[in-house]
């Protein structure tokens, strides 16, 4: 798999890795390399599972309505890339 690239004008930011997971990435400007790792936990979903069991315990249907209603408008876009795509699921 060949890295991800982004490129700007004050440097290059590279991800090893799949794009959805990244767990870290370095970042390069002139001859400088920076490697940026902020997991606190090796599971990257750690901190989303705890916060996940926090809403769940403290029944917040605020936060609840606000993870469905992101959910729902992610599936919006992906139903519209594939309609443009010309794909069908089966």
């Amino acid at each position: 798999m060949l890295p991800l690239l982004i490129e700007g004008d004050e440097g290059t930011i590279q991800v090893d890795g799949p794009a959805n997971v990244m767990d870290s990435f370095d970042i390069f400007k002139d001859q400088d390399k920076t490697h940026i790792d902020e997991k606190v936990y090796p599971h990257r979903m750690y901190e989303e599972f705890r916060a996940f069991e926090k809403m769940i315990d403290d029944h917040d249907l605020v936060k609840d309505k606000e993870a469905l209603d992101h959910s729902d408008q992610v599936m919006q876009v992906v139903q519209k890339a594939i309609d443009s795509a010309g794909l069908k699921l089966e």
